[in-house]
């Protein structure tokens, strides 16, 4: 039987399969027609003069797919903005086809060749500020107020990478003070029940010690920056990072235990 499909149907099936090539590995077909794509949509489009070859391509894996047509339906770059702090960087990222989820995919495979292609820790791009929502999905923040480049107004957006050393410390430290929480919670219960079950409070002097040793230690100091810093989750509950806090519950488990030996 014969399937016929639409043009829709075929770019979908197709089309949003993804090229990825070093600038080295381009036809000159492909380098053609990723640039023609961009000159329609950033300087015709946009109505923007600027010098779009900027000597970064080069040095940069572009990700890329065809339409129907014959043309670069879409495209970006990657390229390593800093080698020493492993800073990667994003840009050029255009669609002729819309619709259709391709943004999405272009900017995902991105992100993965910016982790596996250059072990990247973070991830920069320059972002035109209606399409700030766009990267935002992507897990990219705002790093900077709104500029003017190149008459449109832009923002610094970045990404930490997933397995990155900084990401790592969080996770490390989302961990360590969510146990220590469990134990300032539960010690806070068990203080509020001394009068009638003291003993309860007794067999959990182990438990105290440890949330006591976090306090005064390093880990402690981490975490509290890491917090200054606004890295933690926003939803993660850090009443341990309260120095007052702590502090409080240390010394009344301190009294307690005075009364009750």
């Amino acid at each position: 039987m014969l399937r016929i499909i639409t043009g829709s149907q075929w770019f979908e099936e197709n089309l949003m399969e993804l090229i990825v090539k070093h600038f080295d590995e381009l036809s000159t077909k492909e380098l053609y027609e990723i640039l023609k794509t961009r000159a329609e949509i950033f300087v015709v489009e946009q109505d923007c003069v600027y010098q779009d070859l900027d000597d970064r391509d080069q040095d940069a894996i572009h990700v890329f797919c065809w339409n129907d047509k014959g043309r670069v339906a879409g495209c970006l770059r990657v390229f390593m903005r800093d080698e020493e702090n492993k800073v990667a960087q994003i840009g050029r990222v255009v669609t002729l086809e819309h619709g259709k989820g391709l943004g999405r995919k272009l900017l995902k495979k991105g992100v993965e060749v910016a982790e596996r292609s250059f072990d990247a820790d973070r991830i920069y791009l320059e972002a035109q500020k209606y399409a700030i929502g766009y990267y935002a999905k992507e897990g990219f923040e705002v790093i900077s107020d709104e500029f003017l480049e190149d008459g449109i107004p832009h923002v610094q957006m970045e990404r930490r990478c997933r397995g990155s050393a900084a990401n790592k410390g969080v996770e490390a430290a989302v961990a360590r003070i969510t146990a220590m929480e469990e134990i300032l919670d539960e010690a806070l219960r068990r203080m509020d029940a001394a009068g009638e079950r003291p003993q309860d409070l007794l067999d959990y002097q182990s438990e105290v010690k440890e949330l006591s040793e976090y306090y005064s230690g390093p880990d402690w100091k981490a975490d509290f920056a890491l917090d200054e810093e606004g890295l933690l989750p926003g939803d993660l509950k850090r009443g341990v990072l309260s120095e007052d806090g702590i502090y409080d519950a240390l010394e009344r488990n301190k009294e307690l235990l005075e009364r009750i030996r």
